[in-house]
């Protein structure tokens, strides 16, 4: 036998000893309460955080601008009609003056140089029209198109919006994937595929089939950024290489609500979900009940808050059914400046907040505690800097044994969203759904119209500091995120889960 020939058998046979040794890494578990943990440790940071910011640089432009009698009452009287160039020319400069004066995102969002710059090009457009007069629609469209820099979800002029919002998209395949020292693997015939690093920021927490948490591919963008994302994703196995298709689907995650509230109980979850936060004669029996069904929640080792519909409205509601659930009072975790000028106390604008005072502290929650923190506050006066919505912000993390899951999609909107802010202090609280609307940067929304044409000015005279200016386009993105599937249906399925392990 030829030594050529031994040398051969020789490596053959290490080849084969080597590859019998070769053991498959290990998954690195994700678990729900490794989730919990990361997310309590992430909430907690954020909200004993250090200010990053100066709030006199929010008001620098701010310009306490003096309204006639007669001014105010052609601000409030909403009677529509078409305009000449001239007049809607005259609209315009009213539209300004007002927001240097009353518009709490005027600095944040570019101060005099882009709102000057606007201006001016909202009344060339107005020269270039093709006919001599103007209607609302038209005069709507002519101002809103030059406004794309006001990023804030309730300014809206004659009912558009001004900006590109962005969506949560997944990939249609549902690929699964889990995490090695190596990096993020699916598995294909039986073989582990790792996806290319550079795909990784696709990856989030979802709910597998199963109930199992598991990765996905998803994206939060916007309608023009949605066309650069990837057609395909790069996944190899040793030094097998696959390119696999792929396309982007926007998440809906259920969630129809035919009413204000309703509670339930499955499976021992408790199960609550709300619609507006408002009290009123109308709805003050459902949102009464709703509060006191927090306490019921507070029972339960799981529970969940279905907020996929909720539109908004009072945030003492929130601060009330998070002090049913925890005993605690707690806020958002960014100041709040309002502007409570004179121009305020003149004028009534039909989007003006009412309080509700009576009612208020007739529901069955209201105590001296609540009292004390919302019902005998002062009203606002001049400029004012809040600690959040209700100048409470918490210092620390509210204690909680339970776990409670919070529903959230894209029509959830402002005090909704606040809702989901508040419980970010509240331990083991995780988010389900998609990303939220985006409308909460600046509140207290108010309405005025322009006196030639009528057209609905809908504006903020408050602001949220320390946001990202970015915040209304994004909204809240969630903790754990659903593709198609119905959110509520998803997360019984994971506590079911992790229930039995």
């Amino acid at each position: 036998m030829s030594n050529k020939f031994i040398a051969v058998i020789l490596v053959l046979m290490l080849t084969l000893a080597s590859g019998c040794g070769v053991k498959t890494e290990e998954v690195i578990p994700l678990t729900l309460d490794s989730l919990i943990e990361s997310v309590n440790q992430k909430n907690e940071a954020f909200i004993t955080r250090d200010a990053s910011y100066d709030e006199a640089e929010y008001l620098k432009d701010y310009e306490n601008i003096e309204f006639s009698d007669d001014e105010i009452k052609s601000l409030s009287s909403f009677d529509y009609d078409n305009v000449t160039k001239e007049e809607a020319k005259e609209d315009v400069d009213t539209m300004f003056r007002a927001l240097k004066s009353l518009y709490a995102g005027y600095t944040y969002f570019g101060g005099d140089e882009a709102f000057n710059k606007a201006k001016e090009e909202i009344k060339s457009s107005i020269d270039a029209y093709e006919k001599d007069k103007i209607n609302q629609q038209n005069f709507a469209q002519i101002i809103s198109q030059h406004l794309g820099f006001i990023k804030d979800s309730h300014f809206r002029v004659g009912g558009n919006t001004c900006f590109d919002e962005a969506n949560t998209y997944y990939e249609s395949s549902k690929m699964q994937f889990l995490e090695t020292g190596s990096g993020y693997f699916t598995e294909i015939d039986g073989k582990r595929y790792y996806l290319a690093e550079e795909y990784e920021k696709y990856l989030k927490i979802t709910i597998a089939e199963s109930g199992e948490l598991v990765y996905g591919i998803f994206a939060v963008v916007t309608s023009s950024d949605k066309e650069k994302l990837p057609a395909k994703l790069e996944l190899t196995a040793g030094s097998r290489t696959k390119e696999i298709d792929i396309e982007w689907v926007l998440s809906e995650v259920g969630g129809d609500q035919a009413t204000l509230s309703e509670y339930s109980e499955e499976d021992s979850v408790a199960i609550s979900s709300l619609s507006a936060m408002s009290v009123t004669e109308f709805d003050f029996s459902q949102t009464n009940n709703f509060l006191n069904n927090s306490k019921k929640h507070a029972e339960h080792e799981f529970s969940i808050l279905d907020l996929r519909n909720n539109s908004g409205g009072t945030a003492e509601v929130d601060m009330m059914w998070v002090y049913g659930y925890t005993g605690e009072i707690t806020d958002i975790s960014y100041p709040q400046i309002v502007l409570a000028t004179d121009f305020y106390n003149k004028i009534k604008s039909p989007f003006m907040d009412e309080q509700y005072i009576d009612l208020y502290s007739e529901l069955d929650i209201v105590d001296e505690k609540i009292k004390a923190e919302f019902l005998n506050r002062e009203p606002l006066t001049g400029i004012t800097t809040l600690d959040g919505t209700l100048d409470n912000k918490p210092e620390k993390m509210i204690s909680n044994d339970n776990t409670l899951f919070v529903l959230q999609s894209k029509r959830n909107y402002s005090s909704g969203e606040v809702f989901i802010m508040m419980l970010d202090s509240v331990e083991n609280t995780l988010s389900v759904g998609t990303n939220t609307n985006g409308c909460i940067h600046l509140g207290n929304v108010f309405g005025l119209s322009l006196p030639n044409s009528g057209l609905e000015l809908i504006y903020s005279r408050s602001i949220l500091v320390g946001f990202d200016k970015e915040f209304d386009v994004y909204g809240l993105e969630p903790d754990i995120y659903i593709a198609d599937d119905d959110a509520q249906d998803a997360v019984l399925r994971c506590i079911k889960y992790y229930s039995q392990k």
